[in-house]
């Protein structure tokens, strides 16, 4: 599974023009991408029970949804 991912980005040049210490651009991504050969619909089954014996049942959850988060930092 391919959880998550980040990447940032400092425009240095354009902050100075600009009179600004840092300007600075940042994606995080959640969920990208699973490879598996698993038919269902999540390989990832919650474990419903505190018995180490328990043996996880897939009933169909819907999957983790993917995330993107991306954010602006100005520092003056």
């Amino acid at each position: 599974r391919f959880k998550s991912a980040s990447i940032s980005y400092n425009f240095r040049q354009f902050a100075a023009k600009i009179r600004l210490k840092e300007v600075k651009l940042h994606l995080m991504v959640y969920n990208l991408y699973t490879w598996t050969n698993y038919t269902g619909v999540d390989p990832e089954v919650p474990m419903l029970s505190n018995d180490p014996f328990f043996i996880g049942e897939d009933k169909a959850d819907t999957p983790p949804a993917q995330s993107f988060i991306l954010s602006l930092n100005i520092r003056f």
